[in-house]
């Protein structure tokens, strides 16, 4: 399915150790990002934190998913700038 004017296209191939390295690396990212979130909104009293959100909050409870936000924008444009070097490199 490869075209013929892809230079190396015989070459490419998957390997199982980096295929099941990116597998865990995405159900970590998964559990931090996603199911940790939720679990601890999950315990939350909801009405406690819409009376609290209403008073004026210091917002001091929602500095760990901010960093969370900001770490997770670093790593995509570490990718994104990694990938665009390989591709440049080819």
């Amino acid at each position: 399915m490869l075209p013929g004017s892809l230079r190396r296209a015989s070459e490419a191939g998957l390997d199982g150790r980096v295929l099941l390295f990116t597998l865990a690396v995405s159900v970590l990212a998964w559990v931090v990002f996603g199911l940790a979130p939720a679990m601890r909104t999950s315990r939350m009293n909801l009405q406690e934190v819409l009376k609290e959100s209403g008073r004026g909050g210091s917002g001091a409870r929602h500095r760990p998913q901010g960093v969370f936000a900001v770490v997770e924008v670093a790593m995509a444009l570490v990718l994104l700038v990694g990938a665009q070097m390989a591709h440049s490199r080819v």
